[in-house]
């Protein structure tokens, strides 16, 4: 009788064991992504600097490419960074004033104003003393990840920022042609700023009627 009982404890604890087995697979076995359905692009960006301006320093794992000049861009003039949605980096860095802010204090979302005004990024890929006014962000990809969570400024959260990012198919798709990534869950903050960072590579002056006259000698150029 009792080697009876013994034995059928003893079954009883080994199909218990095969059941705990079972449930832990079916717990652990994790959502499935879509892949992203496009393809990386890796043409280099083809930065041009005139000869009389130095040599940019450009870090080596965020090389300007075509496909992230082209997205970098696209997230400058989105207000999606901006807890209301009405607020871009372009807001205040305006374009036809030297991507600068002729305000004394530039507005955040509400209308709120800072306590400075957005500096120029012309020629900012050559800033080697810090980024703000005061210096404290060493790279151009430091510097943008503060706005969106400064409440005078973008007043969001970059995990909101995010989610937003992720589940938007234009932005899936761009991410995917400029850093490679395979799944939407694989879009990040950090390249989030690496792109925006690559576009403002880019905003180079030397070939205006400025700079014709100024560094070429050209009084030609006229005004």
């Amino acid at each position: 009788m009792k080697k009876w009982i013994f034995l059928t404890m003893l079954s009883g604890l080994v199909w218990l064991s095969c059941g705990d087995d079972s449930d832990i697979n079916m717990v652990s076995t994790p959502t499935q992504e879509k892949p992203i359905n496009a393809v990386h692009n890796t043409a280099i960006y083809d930065l041009q600097i005139p000869n009389w301006l130095p040599k940019m320093v450009i870090p080596n794992d965020n090389v300007p490419s075509i496909a992230g000049v082209a997205l970098g861009k696209h997230l400058f003039y989105d207000p999606i960074f901006s807890k209301d949605s009405t607020l871009s980096c372009a807001s205040c860095h305006l374009q036809e004033l030297g991507f600068a802010d002729p305000r004394r204090f530039s507005l955040g979302v509400n209308q709120i104003p800072g306590s400075r005004n957005a500096m120029s990024l012309v020629n900012v890929g050559f800033y080697t003393n810090g980024l703000f006014w005061d210096g404290r962000s060493k790279t151009l990809e430091a510097q943008a990840l503060i706005p969106i969570e400064d409440h005078l400024e973008m007043n969001e959260t970059w995990d909101n920022v995010i989610k937003k990012l992720r589940r938007h198919p234009q932005y899936q798709k761009m991410f995917r042609e400029a850093f490679g990534i395979m799944y939407p869950s694989e879009i990040t903050k950090e390249l989030s700023v690496k792109a925006i960072a690559q576009f403002e590579r880019t905003l180079v002056s030397g070939f205006s009627k400025f700079d014709r006259i100024v560094f070429q000698n050209d009084l030609d150029a006229g005004f």
